[in-house]
């Protein structure tokens, strides 16, 4: 439960006294989350529901994206556009919208997956700070939402470079801007009661590679997809699905078994496989019914084998 706007301005002044208590965002934005367009959550007296099991759930069925981690950040927000008349008086003629680049030493399966997210006008953005969340509230303080943004995108790789790693620059622009100067909404991690940048992971992405033969196990190699030289272990078989895909059914498993091989897994079907079936591996929630899968408290994991034959 997150309350809107709110500090505990005793937290840190122990026997002192607050004279004055004011909420002001002291650290530099370390990432920002990706919601569809129009995402919203009640506020009921002023609280919003979102506690870190509703948030990973949000990752995990893909409502929530998270870009976090970053590096550096640049408030890149231009001046006011402005006209002067020939009387030596100026008028405003509209602010500048919230323009920002953060940047990323997350390597290179990160960098694929964030130039994937370019993208204009699709998405609202929730900015993420070391001491919490910032969003929007709706003009009749019962909504709280992403900010409106506009264009997202990740440059051109930057290549390691003297004392500069190799790198990734995403830039994003807000473009209400009356919602963000009037409407702005802070969720400090002191009342959510967990932190988005050490408590909420993003999706992992992972390749699922396979053989079958008749009448045994499936055998699948699960790796992480920015470096497929690194087996992911730790899934059973409540967290991957295999799907007949000549008619779109589910091949039930009797269990999942891992190999002799870090990543490896023998998935053993309840009735026999026949020659010449198709089937496809997936990353599954059974819980959830999401098909992405929930490993420890929080980490999650995407990805889908080729289609697999079934050979004699």
């Amino acid at each position: 439960m997150g309350l809107i706007n709110a500090i505990n301005c005793n937290k840190d002044f122990l026997g002192t006294g607050v004279g004055t208590c004011e909420l002001f965002l002291t650290q530099e934005m370390s990432g920002v989350i990706l919601v569809p367009k129009g995402w919203n959550l009640p506020v009921t007296n002023n609280n919003v529901a979102l506690t870190l099991a509703t948030a990973i759930a949000l990752v995990q069925a893909r409502t929530f994206d998270p870009i976090l981690g970053s590096v550096e950040f640049t408030d890149n927000t231009g001046d006011p556009r402005t006209v002067d008349y020939t009387n030596s008086t100026t008028s405003v003629t509209g602010n500048a919208k919230p323009t920002y680049q953060l940047r990323f030493e997350s390597g290179l399966g990160f960098h694929k997956a964030a130039y994937s997210k370019n993208t204009f006008n699709t998405h609202d953005a929730i900015l993420v700070f070391p001491t919490g969340i910032v969003g929007a509230v709706s003009p009749d303080g019962l909504r709280f939402s992403g900010l409106s943004m506009g264009m997202f995108n990740t440059q051109t790789l930057r290549l390691t470079a003297g004392d500069a790693k190799m790198n990734t620059l995403v830039n994003f622009q807000l473009t209400d801007e009356e919602q963000f100067n009037r409407r702005l909404a802070v969720l400090t991690n002191d009342m959510l009661g967990f932190s988005f940048n050490s408590e909420v992971r993003a999706i992992q992405s992972v390749s699922i590679t396979g053989t079958a033969t008749v009448g045994n196990p499936i055998l699948i190699q699960i790796s992480s997809l920015g470096n497929t030289g690194y087996g992911e272990e730790g899934f059973d078989e409540t967290m991957l699905r295999v799907i007949n895909t000549a008619n779109n059914t589910v091949i039930a498993l009797d269990s999942v078994t891992a190999g002799l091989t870090e990543g490896s897994y023998e998935l053993d079907p309840t009735t026999p496989l026949t020659l010449g079936q198709t089937l496809k591996v997936y990353t599954y929630d059974a819980t959830a019914n999401e098909n992405t899968a929930l490993l420890e408290p929080n980490a999650l994991y995407r990805g889908e084998s080729p289609v697999i034959t079934v050979t004699a």
